[in-house]
């Protein structure tokens, strides 16, 4: 199965150094670990031929490079294609920032995130039919 992995490195980084910063540090200076670990953990569609397998054909990872350009060589040498997005106000918020308007719980944070989703595939100029927009609400609304 043909993927794609798009990272949104800064706001990915800030959330585990909250919650664990030795994970923190393993996503951020290991990321073909963490890679090898996801594609063998994802599971395919139930169409998929029996030999399928995951293959990550498009590794993106999204940056500020002014906070983060240290971890840079790890992600290129795990294949990815680094994206600069630089901070464009004074908190260091970056074109890649979940608004912060709305709550914090989760259905707010998964309509959020649903909507980065779809943003970012905009951006990368992937075409969102109605199969792929119900995807995206499916996996969104998996963990709640």
């Amino acid at each position: 199965m043909k993927s794609a992995l798009f990272v949104d490195f800064d706001n990915v980084y800030s959330g585990l150094r909250k919650l664990d910063p030795a994970s923190a540090d393993r996503f951020a200076r290991k990321p073909g670990e963490w890679m090898t670990w996801l594609i063998e953990s994802l599971g395919l569609p139930e169409h998929s031929p029996a030999d399928a397998k995951r293959r990550v054909l498009v590794r993106r990872c999204y940056l500020n490079p002014q906070a983060y350009q240290r971890f840079r060589p790890s992600f290129n040498l795990a294949g990815f294609e680094i994206v600069d997005c630089p901070a464009l106000t004074s908190e260091g918020k970056t074109s890649t920032d979940t608004s912060d308007e709305g709550g914090n719980d989760a259905a707010t944070l998964g309509k959020k995130l649903a909507d980065n989703v779809r943003s970012l595939c905009l951006r990368e100029q992937m075409a969102i039919d109605s199969a792929t927009n119900a995807a995206i609400d499916a996996w969104i609304s998996c963990g709640s």
